[in-house]
């Protein structure tokens, strides 16, 4: 089954500069209604991702996220065999890191040309993500998630999963 969804054709939403992500649209409700108390550094990223919308040279795509989750909730399972659901606090981080993207200009050899030419090329906003949280809040299997993930899914690439020693 294909789970990366950002290169297939039937692809149908394009990127946008102006869309609201759809987890974080969720969680800064929650926020605004008073469900969920936020610190000053909580308040600090909302105020980054709320910036991002803003600015009409960074894109975001929802399909990324949405192939990630339903790749986790149906290949895999929890220690006990139980199925696994993805919480909010994992779509949020994990949109955060695959839904983001800016458009740079290169220069790129074309071998039939025997030239360079300037070419834009789409390229993820944020390459390296950092978790500051507590205890408990299951860092490492989130990262179990995006190594499972990029190494099922994405297996050319060069990049890895690391986790720190508290």
């Amino acid at each position: 089954q294909q789970w990366n969804l950002t290169k297939t054709k039937w692809r149908k939403m394009k990127l946008s500069n102006t869309a609201v992500p759809k987890y974080y649209a969720e969680f800064r409700d929650a926020v605004i209604r008073g469900e969920i108390p936020v610190n000053e550094f909580m308040s600090l990223e909302m105020n980054r991702i709320d910036a991002r919308i803003a600015d009409p040279d960074i894109y975001y795509d929802p399909l990324p996220v949405e192939a990630f989750i339903r790749y986790c909730e149906q290949e895999l399972v929890l220690t006990d065999g139980s199925p696994f659901v993805m919480t909010d606090p994992f779509k949020l981080w994990a949109e955060q890191v695959y839904c983001w993207y800016v458009f740079e200009e290169r220069k790129v050899y074309s071998p039939k040309r025997r030239k360079y030419r300037v070419k834009k090329i789409r390229e993820r906003l944020i390459k390296v993500q950092y978790l500051i949280v507590g205890r408990g809040a299951a860092k490492t299997l989130y990262l179990s998630c995006q190594q499972s993930y990029w190494q099922n899914c994405k297996p050319k690439t060069t990049d890895g999963v690391a986790v720190a020693p508290t």
